[in-house]
């Protein structure tokens, strides 16, 4: 399985494969977005480099908010795992092709506060693999 990755401000379009993911990545992950859904401010996210982020659930999708230094989001990434979150869905993205779930969006706010390209596609994957686990173990349950 894989879940669709699309860069939002290039439109650049990858497959993350769950294998291609660290183990230990996912789960620091999991943890952070089980913090970060019980309260509003950004919190730190230690596994993930000096950032600090917010998490909310949005038609039933996941929408992750990453901040630095400032109150200016770096970038933003939004999972649905499900035809019915669809609708998480950029509403003004409208030149790019919205992929069959499951996909994830990602939304750079300040390039230059960036991590290394790996570093952010680690990031970004460990979000929406650790979703994807979340969801399936309360769907278990």
């Amino acid at each position: 399985m894989f879940i669709s990755h699309i860069t939002n401000n290039t439109g650049r379009m990858r497959r993350s494969e769950r294998s291609a993911v660290p183990d230990a990545a996912v789960q620091a992950a999991q943890a952070w977005i089980a913090s970060a859904l019980s309260v509003i401010q950004p919190i730190p996210m230690s596994w993930a480099g000096p950032y600090r982020g917010a998490a909310r659930i949005e038609q039933g999708g996941l929408i992750v908010t990453v901040y630095q230094d400032t109150e200016l989001p770096v970038f933003a990434v939004r999972v649905a795992l499900r035809s019915r979150h669809a609708g998480l869905w950029p509403a003004h993205e409208t030149t790019l092709h919205k992929p069959k779930e499951p996909w994830c969006t990602t939304a750079i706010g300040i390039p230059e506060a960036l991590p290394a390209p790996d570093d952010l596609i680690v990031i970004e994957d460990a979000l929406m693999w650790a979703w994807k686990g979340l969801r399936t173990a309360s769907a278990n349950q």
